[in-house]
């Protein structure tokens, strides 16, 4: 066995004992779950290149070690053996899964929680993230009354919306004048920088309407939060 795969083979040991101990685990403990191939002074040597790494961690000098989240993730796109689910498990699955209708928060808060029925445990799911965004487009559309829906787009291809209630209605002409300023505004920005300080100093801008279109820049997401919440 080369030294890489030794490498690996005690980072999934370690990842695998602490899922089913919940505790850390020490150099032992690997060497008995890879059934000794090596000795517990190589493994400490691995173990310290992991940390050194980033990819595991020490509570205090004489615990063992326990993954840190780049472990984990390392585990499920590296290490973790792929299993094939039955054909009944699928179809349980196709069953339980909400199908997409068009909203995508909504289909993701569908989601989270059928999984978290059928794992019983706690599931999230999370919008993807592109940490150099930027807002390529956004829109005002008027859904009825002082109701106004903010829609946005950005340079990744992610789409968020948000309804804004006015404190009166307002005319759609109006709403095409402030998606074009808004557009000229914001567009090609990175979406980091679209905080909410940025957004009352566009809201002052807007003169003796300040107050009443405050709302609207406002509503639009500042960044990109998570689409679903834990369960």
């Amino acid at each position: 066995m080369n030294t890489a795969a030794r490498k690996q083979l005690v980072l999934g040991s370690i990842v695998e004992l602490y899922i089913r101990t919940g505790e850390p685990v020490g150099s032992k403990a690997v060497s008995a779950h890879l059934h000794d191939i090596c000795s517990s002074a190589t493994i400490r040597n691995d173990m310290s290149e992991w940390i050194d790494r980033g990819y595991l961690l020490q509570p205090h000098t004489s615990a063992g070690r326990v993954p840190s989240s780049l472990g984990f993730r390392y585990y499920i796109d590296h290490l973790m053996p792929a299993y094939e689910l039955p054909a009944a498990s699928k179809q349980r699955l196709s069953l339980a899964l909400p199908k997409f209708r068009g909203d995508p928060d909504r289909f993701l808060t569908d989601t989270v929680k059928a999984v978290a029925r059928l794992t019983r445990c706690t599931a999230m799911i999370t919008s993807p993230v592109e940490p150099k965004a930027t807002l390529k487009r956004l829109e005002l559309l008027q859904v009825g009354g002082s109701a106004v829906l903010v829609a946005l787009l950005t340079s990744s291809g992610l789409m968020k919306s948000k309804v804004c209630h006015l404190d009166a209605p307002i005319a759609s002409e109006d709403l095409e004048r402030l998606s074009l300023v808004l557009n000229e505004r914001f567009a090609g920005l990175p979406l980091t920088s679209l905080t909410p300080a940025v957004t009352q100093q566009l809201a002052v801008s807007f003169g003796p309407y300040a107050f009443r279109y405050a709302p609207l820049p406002d509503c639009a997401p500042h960044r990109t939060p998570p689409a679903a919440p834990c369960i």
